[in-house]
């Protein structure tokens, strides 16, 4: 009997959507782990975002398995993504740190790891990466 895939959800900033190399490599090193990968980054969850916030992507979350996060490319978590982490913790849900290089998963403990940027801090982040126009997004 072939057992249901293990849904992971996929958290990671703003700035790596729409198919960024590093989010294609961070998908793909899910997959091949095994995971059914739950990407916040689809039109779909776009559009439901928009209407209800973050608590869209928390649902989201309580839907799958296990958390696999990817950090800005400067070591820092946005305030999204830590928020992400942060609920999957409070679901009793394995957290992997997919890594600054892209290339493992890693289970963190019972905390989020830093440093965690403000959201602020995570809409200035957006700016310096070039990709300001999200910055709208971060709340």
């Amino acid at each position: 009997m072939i057992g249901t895939p293990v849904r992971c959800y996929f958290a990671h900033p703003i700035s790596d959507y729409g198919g960024t190399p590093r989010q294609r490599v961070a998908i793909q090193i899910l997959e091949a782990a095994g995971y059914n990968v739950v990407n916040p980054d689809t039109p779909v969850h776009h559009e439901y975002y928009l209407v209800q916030g973050m608590p869209y992507f928390i649902k989201l979350i309580k839907t799958c398995d296990v958390l696999a996060f990817l950090r800005f490319p400067t070591g820092e978590l946005g305030a999204g993504v830590a928020h992400e982490i942060s609920a999957a913790i409070a679901l009793s849900k394995p957290v992997l740190d997919i890594g600054l290089d892209v290339t493992a998963l890693r289970v963190i403990g019972p905390s989020i790891p830093g440093p965690v940027l403000s959201v602020e801090d995570t809409r200035r982040m957006l700016g310096k990466l070039g990709v300001a126009q999200y910055a709208k997004y971060v709340k």
